[in-house]
């Protein structure tokens, strides 16, 4: 755990030793209070080693109540779910959260701040964001889900981009800290994401779908 715990210290510690030349260690308020994040990383880690065990009871309740070719779809869904969202965690931690605390750091130094840091609020706010932006990094799967439904096409997944687009820099700040920088840094991947979900359902919906028309002698309709 506490290997863990130093990984996500990481950017706070680079940001102040590129700003003040020293590294500003993490305070805490309380002598017990660094207990705190310590058990909830620990908890964490736990989910994390169980989960393919976790993952294996969930598939067995829901695959009774599923027909043969609703069992592929989830069987490839889950693990490209899975997939998305260590990417999405690990984009913020490994990428993100270092130019992110830099321009925190700098805007601090900037206003005479001094401020103070404890572990517990750093920890919360480091798995908060791996956990948004895992989240977020969902889109295509969420599109994919859309499009199987029936309820979009490829042509109004097109149309209707510009306005997906603004509803994406929304959530972004909704779910995000105030900083543009990480808005911005979340809606990007978001928008990239949606794309990749339009080329999905073009590849497993709709061009299957024309294939199977096509067979059966039908025309293709305008959508």
């Amino acid at each position: 755990c506490q290997p863990t715990i130093r990984i996500l210290c990481k950017p706070y510690e680079y940001a102040t030793l590129q700003e003040y030349g020293v590294v500003k260690n993490l305070s805490a308020v309380g002598l017990v209070d660094p207990f705190n994040p310590y058990m909830r990383i620990s908890l964490y880690i736990g989910l994390i080693i169980a989960s393919p065990w976790v993952f294996y009871q969930i598939w067995m309740f829901i695959a009774a109540g599923l027909y043969k070719h609703e069992r592929k779809y989830v069987v490839y869904a889950v693990p490209f779910s899975v997939i998305l969202f260590i990417s999405g965690a690990l984009l913020f931690l490994f990428y993100i959260s270092y130019p992110l605390m830099i321009a925190f750091t700098m805007f601090n130094k900037w206003m005479g701040v001094d401020p103070i840091v404890t572990l517990e609020n750093h920890v919360d706010f480091m798995t908060n964001m791996m956990f948004v932006f895992g989240l977020c990094f969902q889109m295509p799967i969420v599109v994919l889900f859309l499009g199987k439904m029936g309820l979009v096409t490829v042509k109004s997944l097109g149309r209707y981009r510009k306005y997906v687009i603004v509803a994406i820099l929304i959530l972004a700040a909704l779910v995000t800290s105030p900083s543009p920088l990480d808005q911005v840094a979340l809606a990007i991947p978001m928008w990239l994401l949606y794309e990749l979900g339009v080329l999905l359902v073009y590849i497993l919906v709709e061009r299957k779908r024309r294939a199977e028309d096509a067979a059966m002698g039908y025309k293709p309709l305008d959508d």
